[in-house]
């Protein structure tokens, strides 16, 4: 790979990172759902195949919110779970290769 080429994947990959960061803004601490943010595409790790992951692991998804940025051809989903630990959600989700994960678990004020 050459030097202009690494400095190309560099500056793609920051602005992957800065688009996913904005998009995390989204995410609500505090709340009585779980949420998980990532990064899907229309090849493998698809908006369907993501959902289909979900409901294998019988969670049910409250809504999802969709960020498209065609100018970056890049996209981020926000789930809405109804579960209260979303660890297994966020590893079965990168163990499919999806990437770019963030996530907050439901949390019950008392």
């Amino acid at each position: 790979m050459s030097d202009s080429q690494v400095k190309i994947d560099k500056g793609w990959n920051e602005r992957i990172n800065q688009l996913f960061e904005e998009c995390a803004k989204n995410l609500k601490e505090n709340v009585s759902y779980s949420q998980v943010l990532f990064r899907f595409n229309q090849k493998e790790e698809s908006i369907a195949k993501a959902e289909e992951i979900v409901k294998n692991l019988e969670i049910d998804i409250i809504s999802t919110e969709i960020f498209n940025f065609p100018k970056d051809s890049v996209s981020f989903a926000l789930f809405k779970l109804n579960v209260v630990d979303i660890r297994e959600t966020i590893l079965s989700l990168a163990e499919e290769g999806y990437t770019l994960i963030k996530g907050y678990s439901a949390s019950f004020n008392r």
